[in-house]
């Protein structure tokens, strides 16, 4: 081979090995803020109250560091959601928190912080009637009442009743309303509760689950109310819980009805971003 030829041989094989490193050069994405939705959420179960804390957290560069005021929360979670991008969820099933207490969230990020203005936790909305000896009858209206408290943004009513009506066959209801804050009463139809082909009922149930919540709302409202390196919604909530019997005293074999179980903090981040995927 000449010289002239063994220079451009060597020139070609260089030049090829610039354009393959070119192509396989790692790019970091930072365009964008991470998207985060948490929550405190109070309950009042038979353990007394007990506060839980959720928080999603999409697209940061590294796993951050998330903790609600000076507690640490533990990752659930997490997995690469593109190129050096990451998504993670995080918990605190027994947060120190208690009804008026005021919380502030903070996520941190190799890149900064994001953290959130602060929300008071509401006190525990308890349910004064119906109770527990009441029956509802066929066609009759539902109405729930509570104790209003000071500082709510709305209240959700959360029905998951169940029933058996005619030869057995059986009707299911599981809705959520918002009424406003200052509301202390609703009302759910009777004719939502027992269609016009339900003739007569033979038992049932209904467990009602109402909600206080604090901050932004998610889904109906645009507006996010966290700031520094990050977007999204933070809020609090309190929830106490009826049951009621349906057509008879007599309650459905505990086999056949599914555990009572308040909804819990991840369950309440789940819905709300599931409001801002149908938006």
């Amino acid at each position: 081979m000449s010289k002239t030829a063994s220079t451009c041989a060597l020139i070609i094989i260089i030049a090829v090995a610039l354009f393959s490193t070119a192509c396989d050069k790692k790019v970091v994405v930072t365009t964008g803020v991470p998207a985060i939705t948490g929550t405190v959420s109070v309950d009042s179960g038979s353990g007394g109250v007990v506060a839980q804390a959720y928080v999603s957290v999409d697209g940061t560069r590294l796993i951050p560091v998330v903790a609600v005021n000076n507690e640490t929360l533990d990752i659930s979670d997490y997995g690469s959601s593109g190129e050096y991008m990451w998504s993670s969820t995080w918990h605190k099933d027994r947060l120190h928190a208690v009804p008026g207490d005021s919380c502030m969230l903070h996520v941190y990020q190799s890149d900064g912080e994001a953290k959130t203005d602060a929300q008071v936790i509401p006190h525990i909305p308890r349910v004064t009637s119906p109770d527990t000896g009441f029956v509802l009858a066929k066609s009759q209206s539902l109405s729930v009442t509570w104790v209003a408290t000071a500082g709510v943004d709305r209240y959700q009513i959360e029905f998951r009743l169940h029933y058996y009506y005619g030869n057995y066959d059986d009707f299911s209801l599981d809705t959520t309303i918002v009424v406003p804050a200052g509301s202390s009463t609703y009302t759910l139809p009777g004719s939502v509760i027992f269609p016009s082909y339900v003739d007569s009922v033979t038992y049932g149930y209904c467990d009602i689950y109402t909600t206080a919540e604090t901050g932004p709302n998610i889904g109906r409202e645009s507006d996010g109310n966290v700031t520094g390196k990050g977007c999204g919604y933070f809020f609090t909530t309190s929830a106490d819980e009826m049951q009621c019997s349906i057509g008879s005293h007599y309650m459905a074999p505990h086999s056949e009805r599914p555990a009572s179980q308040r909804p819990s903090a991840r369950q309440f981040v789940e819905r709300k971003k599931a409001l801002l995927a149908n938006q």
